[in-house]
C-alpha cells in the first residue's frame, strides 16, 4: 500500500548548518566592523517595534474616535433579558460577531491600512513623519533598504485588527470584554440614580463637566457606547467612574467615591439600600503598554526581576486585602447572583468544600437522570452523550446552585471560599516576609552568583509568586463569564476592579519563571546583512552580483562565499582552470525560471524585447482577449497557438535555451497551465565550473570576498555511522541522480547568522581528561567512561557561531494532493492484508503497542517502556521518568528540574515515532491511535494529553516524509522516492483521519474482555439504600453456589438493567474466578492509598456465613431476606470487585502486579487472565495496556471493514467512528 504514497506532494524544509570562518575571513569580517552595524541594527530593531506600536496605536485611536457602530441596542436587549434560552445565547453570539465585522471592517478599510501601514511606506514614510525625536527618526532610518526586517511583526500586528474572537484583537476587548461591562454598568447607574441625592448629582456634573464635557448621566446611557470604543474614550468614562487629579494635583472626586460614602454614611446597617460600585472598562489593545508597572516582554537582569516583583507586591497588597475582606463576607451576598466559570474549577470546589473531585459532577448527572429516566428503549452511549453535552454547554454555575447540589454532603462553599481566602493570604504575606530583604537588594552587588544559580532565592522568589498565583487561582472563577443574567453587582462592583488590578500575576509570573529556568547559555542570534538587504535572496547566475552569495564546492566539503560590498562582480570574468594539475573550487551555476505564468509575458512582451521576440499581431489580438486563459474567452486553438509562440521565443533566450526543455506536443495540452507546469518543472538546473583555488585565496585574503566552509557533525574526519536527514537532503540537491529529475530543489531566501559566545571561561563547566565519569544510563553495562580529552559541557556555546539557514523544497515535480484520505481509504479497501498498529497512551506503561492482522489476530505487542536503538543501546524512560517524578516535591523549589522532566518527555517521544514508523515499513501498516477530541481518557497517565499531542504531531510530521537514510535512494523508501502516508502537516490536527492514521473513541478499549467482549456495564453503587439494593439483586435473574467450580455465579440479563442495554450480548454468567486486588484508604498508615488481595469465593462464604446465609441452598432469596445496610454494602462492594476487571498494586511498576482478568468464561469453561500470556508474540493481551493498543487496533480494523464494504464514490463519506453499541457487537460477535 505504501508504494501508493511516493512523491505525492512538496515539502518545504529550512536546513540549519554551522558556518566556520576559511582564511583572513574572519580578520576581514572584524576589521570591516560588519558584525558592529548588525548588532546595532538588531539593537534598533527593538526600538523601532516600539515606534511602530505608538503608530499603531495612534492610528487605532483615529479610527475608533470616528467609529460608528450598529446593533447594540439590541443586543442590550438580550443581555438583559431574564431566562435567556439556548437561542437568546446564540443571537448573543451572531450579534457579536456582527459587531466585531463591524468594529475591524472600520479599521481595515481605510487606505493606510491597505496600502501602508504594513509595507516598506510605513518604516521609509510615515514612521518618520509621524517621530518628532530626532534620535528615533535617525533609528528607523537604518532600516529605509532592510524593511523586510518587519514582516514578521507586521504579521502579529495585523492579528489585532482581526473580527475573530480573539483575546489579543481591537474589537474583541470592544465588544467581548468591554461591552459587558459597560451594559452592567448602565443598568446599576439607575438604582445609583435613584438613590444619590439631587445635590451629589449636581456637584458630580459640575465637577465632570469642567473637565470632560460630559454629565454623569450621558456616559450611562447605550447609545454611548460608541464613544468608549477608543482609548481617550475609555480614559474619559473611567477617570468619570473612578475620579481624576488635575494638573494642579487638585483631586475630582468620581461617582464610586461618591457611591462608597453613600454606602457608608446612609445604608452602613441597611444591606438593601446599598448601591453597586461601576466597572471600570479594559484599556485599549496596546495601550497597556502605558502602565506604569508594565511588566517587559523580557527580564534581561537579576535587579530587573526583584524590583519587578516587588513593586507588583507593593502595588497590589492592598487588593489582596480587599478581596479577602470581600470574600470573607461572602455570605452576605446573594449567592444565586455570584458565578463560578465552568471547568476545572468545579472540580476544585467539589474536592475543598466537600473532599471529593466528583461530588458535584455527580450530582448534577443524578439530577439530571432524576428529569430524564433512562427506560429499557433509552440508547445508553447516545443518552450518556446527550447529557455530558448539556452539561458542558453550561458556561457557569451560581454559588447557589453549587450548593444545592452539595447539599447531601452538609458542607457550606461559602465558609470554604472563607478559609481558603484567609490561608492564600497568609501564605502571600508570609512568604513575602521570607523574600521582603532579597527583594529590597541590590542584588548584583550584593551576591557573588547569578540569580538562577541561587537556590535559596530562587525558592524564596518561587514561593511568593506561587502564593499569589493560588490566591487568584482560587477567586479567578468567580468572574463567570461576565455575561450572566442577575448577578450581583454589589459583590462585582468591588470585586471586578480589584480581580483585574491582580491579574498581571500570569505575565509576571510566565516572564520571571523565564527568566530563572533560562539555560546557562543563550541561543540569541543576530541576522548578518553584510551591507546588503539583499543578501541571499536567491542563487541565480544572472543576479549573484544583487545577491552576493555563491555556493563552492571542494573534496567533498561545501562553502558559502559572500562578496563585498564593492566586490559584486569577482565572478563574473573568473579565471578558469586550465591546468590539468591546478588545485580549484567548483562553483555552483544556478538557474531557475521562477513563476512562468509571470515571468513569460513580462519577459516576451516588454517594450524593449519586441525587436527580440516579435510577437505576431495575431498573438497581441490573443493576449489582450486572454482567450488563451481559461474562461468565457478561452479558445483550445488560440491557446495552442499562443503556447507555440512562447516555445519559440524559449528558444530565442540567452538563459532559458539553456534549460533543454522537452515539451509535449502542442496539441496535447488541455490548457495553458499545463504547460506552464512543464515549464517549472524544467526550468530548474545546477551545475558545476572550476575556478582557481589560487583566485579564491587572493579573493579571501584581499577581503574581496568572505569564505566560510558549511559545517555540521556529518561534514567532521571523526564523523562515524549513517549522517543525519538535514545532511542527506543537502547533499542530495547536487547529486546528479537528484539534478536527471529533480526532486530536492534549493531556494532562495536563506539567511546567514551570528551567534556570540554566551558561556565565559569563568562559567564553563570542563570535565578533566582522564577522568572516569560516570554514564547517566542506568541501564549501561558500562557504568563510567574514561576520554582522552577534556569534555565541556555545551562546548558549542563557549565560542561564537556563523550559521546559515537553507531553505529546500523536496518533491519539488509533485503536483498530487496534500490530503491523502480518500486514497487511504481506497487503498486499504482492496488491500487483502492490511495490518493495524494500535498505539495506547497506558497507565503502567508510558506507550503501549499492539499490531494485529486482518482477522484480528496479535502478531506483535510491546511495552515502549524502553526503547533499544539500532546499536543495541538500551534506555529504560520508564524507570527514568518514575525516578524525576518522584523528585517532583524537591523540583518544586526549583523551576529548572521540573523543565529537565519536559525535555526527558520529549526526548522519549523522539525514540517512539521513530519505531512506530519501523513498524509501519516493516507491516505496511496502517496506525490507530485514541481520539483526543473524544472525550481523553483520565486518569493518572505517565504521558500527559500535552505531550501525548506533541508525540501525535511529531508522528504525523514524520509520515509527512518518511525515509530510510540507509536505503538506496532511488529506492522506494530511499532519498528519491520517500513515503509520504499523512495529509501535509499544518500544525494542527481536527480530523478523524490522517492519512494512514486513523482516530478512534477510546471509550472500554483496556477494560473489556478482549476474548468474549464483556463489559462491566453495570458498575453497582455501593453507597445505595437496602431498597435500592434489594431491588439491583431482584433484578439479576439467579445466584448460585458451583460446587464443581467452587464460585459464585451471577446470571445476569443486562436487558432488564437500563444502563446495559447498549450490550449485544444480554445475558452473562459473572464468576468468582479466582482472587482481585482491592484498592483503599488504610487508616494505619495515615490514610494513604493501600491494596490487599481478595479471594473472591472465600470472601462471599464468608459474609453469608456471618449473616447465617446457606449460600448451598436458594441463595438469591436468602440474600433478599437480609434487611441490613452493612450486609448489602458489603455484598455490592465483593460483587464490584468481581466484576473488576483491571487489578493494579498501587506504586508497583512490576508486571505481576498489574493484571486483567474477566470473571466470564469463554466457550470452554476458560477465564481470560493477562498473565497467562506473556511476549511479544502472545496470542492475547499480556496487561491492561497492551488490551488498549489490541483494542484501539481493533476498532480501526472495524472501520477497514466498513471501507470494504462502502462503494468507491462513497468512502469519503463513510462513518468510520464506532459507537459504543457497534463496539460490544462487534467484539462480542
Amino acid at each position: 500500500m505504501k508504494e501508493q504514497f511516493i512523491n505525492r506532494y512538496p515539502l518545504s524544509k529550512t536546513l540549519r548548518f554551522a558556518l566556520i570562518p576559511v582564511g583572513e575571513t574572519e580578520n576581514n569580517f572584524n576589521k570591516n566592523l560588519l558584525l558592529e552595524r548588525d548588532k546595532q541594527r538588531a539593537e534598533n530593531y527593538e526600538k523601532v517595534k516600539g515606534y511602530i506600536d505608538r503608530f499603531h496605536k495612534e492610528y487605532i485611536e483615529s479610527v475608533l474616535s470616528k467609529a460608528g457602530i450598529e446593533k447594540v441596542d439590541e443586543y442590550a436587549n438580550l443581555y438583559w433579558k431574564s431566562n435567556k434560552d439556548d437561542s437568546d445565547a446564540k443571537a448573543m453570539e451572531s450579534l457579536e460577531n456582527d459587531m466585531r465585522k463591524q468594529i475591524s471592517k472600520q479599521l481595515t478599510s481605510t487606505e493606510i491600512y491597505k496600502k501602508r501601514l504594513f509595507g516598506k511606506e510605513l518604516i521609509c514614510e510615515d514612521l518618520p513623519a509621524f517621530l518628532t525625536d530626532e534620535n528615533e527618526k535617525e533609528t528607523v532610518e537604518c532600516f529605509k533598504n532592510f524593511t523586510t526586517y518587519f514582516n514578521g511583526f507586521h504579521t502579529n500586528r495585523k492579528n489585532m485588527y482581526s473580527s475573530d474572537g480573539k483575546s489579543t484583537a481591537i474589537a474583541y476587548r470592544c465588544i467581548n470584554d468591554n461591552l459587558p461591562r459597560f451594559l452592567d454598568n448602565v443598568k446599576s447607574f439607575q438604582q445609583v440614580f435613584d438613590n444619590l441625592s439631587d445635590e451629589t448629582i449636581t456637584k458630580l456634573n459640575s465637577d465632570l463637566y469642567n473637565i470632560f464635557g460630559r454629565n454623569i448621566e450621558d456616559i450611562f446611557s447605550v447609545d454611548y457606547f460608541e464613544f468608549v470604543l477608543a482609548q481617550s474614550g475609555i480614559e474619559i468614562y473611567n477617570s468619570m467612574i473612578g475620579g481624576y487629579t488635575c494638573s494642579d494635583k487638585t483631586k475630582i472626586q468620581g461617582l464610586n467615591e461618591y457611591i462608597n460614602l453613600y454606602n457608608q454614611q446612609v445604608a452602613k446597617n441597611e444591606k438593601s439600600k446599598r448601591l453597586p460600585l461601576m466597572k471600570p472598562l479594559y484599556k485599549q489593545i496596546l495601550s497597556e503598554k502605558d502602565s506604569v508597572s508594565f511588566i517587559p516582554e523580557k527580564f534581561n537582569s537579576d535587579n530587573e526581576v526583584l524590583y519587578a516583583i516587588g513593586d507588583y507586591y507593593n502595588n497590589h497588597i492592598g487588593d489582596f486585602d480587599l478581596l479577602t475582606e470581600l470574600l470573607q463576607s461572602l455570605n452576605t451576598y446573594n449567592a444565586n447572583g455570584i458565578f463560578v466559570k465552568s471547568g476545572v474549577a468545579i472540580t476544585d470546589i467539589s474536592n475543598g468544600a466537600f473532599n471529593s473531585w466528583n461530588v458535584l459532577r455527580s450530582a448534577w448527572n443524578e439530577k439530571y437522570e432524576a428529569l430524564h429516566p433512562v427506560t429499557s428503549k433509552t440508547k445508553i452511549d447516545k443518552y450518556i452523550e446527550k447529557r455530558d453535552k448539556i452539561y458542558k454547554a453550561i458556561k457557569s454555575f451560581s454559588l447557589f446552585d453549587l450548593q444545592n447540589l452539595g447539599n447531601e454532603n452538609g458542607n457550606e462553599i461559602t465558609d470554604w471560599y472563607i478559609s481558603s481566602i484567609n490561608e492564600c493570604n497568609s501564605k502571600i504575606k508570609e512568604a513575602y516576609l521570607q523574600a521582603q530583604e532579597l527583594l529590597n537588594s541590590d542584588y548584583e552587588t550584593s551576591y557573588n552568583k547569578r540569580l538562577y544559580k541561587n537556590e535559596k532565592a530562587t525558592e524564596l522568589v518561587k514561593n511568593l509568586l506561587d502564593a499569589i498565583k493560588e490566591f487568584q487561582k482560587l477567586i479567578k472563577p468567580l468572574n463567570g463569564t461576565g455575561k450572566e443574567e442577575n448577578k450581583d453587582e454589589l459583590f462585582y462592583g468591588k470585586f471586578t476592579s480589584h480581580y483585574d488590578s491582580i491579574a498581571d500575576i500570569d505575565r509576571l509570573y510566565d516572564k520571571v519563571r523565564n527568566y530563572i529556568t533560562q539555560k546557562p547559555y543563550s541561543k540569541d542570534k543576530i541576522k548578518l546583512n553584510f551591507d546588503n538587504p539583499q543578501l541571499l535572496g536567491g542563487w541565480d547566475k544572472n543576479k549573484e552580483s544583487d545577491y552576493r552569495t555563491v555556493l563552492l564546492h571542494k573534496d567533498g566539503f561545501y562553502y558559502l562565499a559572500v562578496m563585498g560590498k564593492s566586490h559584486s562582480k569577482v565572478f563574473v570574468d573568473a579565471p578558469e582552470v586550465t591546468s590539468y594539475d591546478e588545485d580549484y573550487y567548483e562553483k555552483m551555476e544556478y538557474k531557475l525560471l521562477p513563476g512562468p505564468n509571470k515571468m513569460l509575458p513580462k519577459v516576451f512582451f516588454a517594450t524593449k524585447n519586441i525587436d527580440t521576440f516579435q510577437p505576431s499581431d495575431r498573438i497581441l489580438d490573443i493576449r489582450k482577449r486572454e482567450s488563451f486563459k481559461k474562461g468565457a474567452t478561452f479558445n483550445k486553438a488560440e491557446c495552442h497557438e499562443f503556447i507555440d509562440y512562447f516555445k519559440e521565443s524559449i528558444e530565442k533566450h540567452d538563459d532559458w535555451s539553456q534549460f533543454g526543455f522537452e515539451f509535449s506536443p502542442t496539441e496535447s495540452y488541455n490548457d495553458i497551465s499545463e504547460f506552464y507546469r512543464e515549464i517549472s518543472d524544467q526550468g530548474y538546473s545546477v551545475r558545476f565550473n572550476k575556478i582557481s583555488k589560487n583566485y579564491i585565496d587572493g579573493l579571501v585574503d584581499n577581503g574581496y570576498i568572505y569564505l566560510f566552509q558549511i559545517y555540521n557533525k556529518d561534514f567532521s574526519k571523526y564523523s562515524k555511522g549513517t549522517p543525519n536527514l538535514h545532511t542527506l537532503y543537502f547533499k542530495m540537491l547536487f547529486d546528479e541522480r537528484n539534478l536527471s529529475n529533480v526532486v530536492y530543489k534549493l531556494n532562495g531566501e536563506a539567511e546567514m547568522f551570528y551567534r556570540e559566545a554566551s558561556i565565559n571561561d569563568k562559567e564553563k563547566i570542563t570535565h578533566q581528561a582522564n577522568q572516569p565519569i560516570e554514564n547517566k544510563n542506568p541501564d549501561n553495562e558500562k557504568k563510567e567512561s574514561v576520554f582522552e580529552y577534556d569534555i565541556v559541557k555545551d562546548k558549542r556555546f563557549t565560542k561564537r557561531q556563523f550559521s546559515l539557514h537553507l531553505p529546500i523544497t523536496i518533491n519539488f515535480k509533485a503536483h498530487g494532493q496534500e490530503f491523502l484520505n480518500y486514497d487511504v481509504r481506497k487503498a486499504v479497501k482492496y488491500k487483502d492484508d492490511n495490518y493495524v498498529i494500535g498505539i495506547d497512551r497506558g497507565e503502567r506503561n508510558l506507550i503501549y503497542i499492539s499490531v494485529i492482522n486482518s482477522n484480528g489476530k496479535i502478531v506483535e505487542q510491546m511495552s515502549l517502556n524502553e526503547i533499544i536503538s539500532d546499536n543495541g543501546h538500551r534506555v529504560d524512560y520508564q524507570r527514568l521518568l518514575d525516578k524525576k517524578e518522584k523528585e517532583r516535591d524537591k523540583a518544586r523549589k526549583n523551576w529548572t528540574s521540573v523543565e529537565n522532566i519536559k525535555e526527558l518527555k520529549e526526548g522519549y517521544i523522539s525514540q517512539v515515532v521513530h519505531k512506530i514508523c519501523e513498524l509501519v515499513v516493516k507491516y505496511d501498516a496502517v496506525i490507530a491511535m485514541e481520539d483526543l477530541n473524544f472525550g481523553f481518557k483520565r486518569g493518572r497517565f505517565p504521558v500527559e494529553k500535552q505531550v501525548y499531542q506533541k508525540f501525535e504531531n511529531m508522528l504525523i510530521s514524520k509520515l509527512n516524509l518518511l525515509i530510510d537514510k540507509k536505503a538506496d535512494p532511488t529506492e522506494n523508501g530511499g532519498l528519491l522516492r520517500a513515503y509520504q502516508l499523512t495529509n501535509k502537516f499544518d500544525g494542527v490536527n481536527k480530523a478523524k483521519q490522517n492519512g494512514i492514521i486513523f482516530y478512534v473513541p477510546a471509550w472500554d478499549t483496556s477494560k473489556i474482555d478482549p476474548v468474549t467482549g464483556f463489559v462491566n456495564l453495570l458498575k453497582p453503587k455501593c453507597n445505595t439504600s437496602v431498597p435500592e439494593a434489594k431491588k439491583l439483586f431482584e433484578t439479576i435473574d439467579d445466584i448460585k453456589y458451583n460446587v464443581n467450580t467452587d464460585m459464585f455465579e451471577f446470571y445476569i440479563d443486562y436487558s432488564k438493567f437500563p444502563r446495559c442495554n447498549s450490550d449485544f450480548k444480554k445475558t452473562w454468567t459473572v464468576c468468582t474466578n479466582s482472587s482481585r486486588i482491592l484498592t483503599f484508604r488504610n487508616k494505619d498508615k495515615n490514610n494513604m492509598w493501600d491494596n490487599k488481595q481478595i479471594v473472591l469465593t472465600d470472601a462471599f462464604k464468608s459474609l453469608f456465613n456471618e449473616f447465617g446465609i446457606d449460600y448451598k441452598g436458594n441463595l438469591k432469596d436468602s440474600i433478599l431476606s437480609i434487611s441490613n445496610v452493612d450486609f448489602y454494602k458489603r455484598l455490592i462492594k465483593l460483587l464490584s470487585l468481581t466484576l473488576q476487571m483491571r487489578n493494579s498494586i498501587t506504586g508497583s511498576t512490576l508486571p505481576e502486579d498489574d493484571y486483567l482478568i474477566s470473571p466470564v468464561a469463554n466457550k470452554s469453561g476458560e477465564f481470560y487472565d493477562s498473565r497467562n500470556y506473556k511476549g511479544t508474540n502472545a496470542a492475547l493481551p499480556c496487561d491492561a495496556d497492551a488490551n488498549g493498543a489490541y483494542n484501539i487496533a481493533r476498532k480501526a480494523l472495524w472501520a477497514i471493514n466498513v471501507l470494504k464494504d462502502t462503494p468507491d464514490d462513497m468512502l469519503n463519506k463513510a462513518k468510520l467512528n464506532i459507537t459504543n453499541a457497534e463496539w460490544l457487537e462487534y467484539t462480542q460477535r
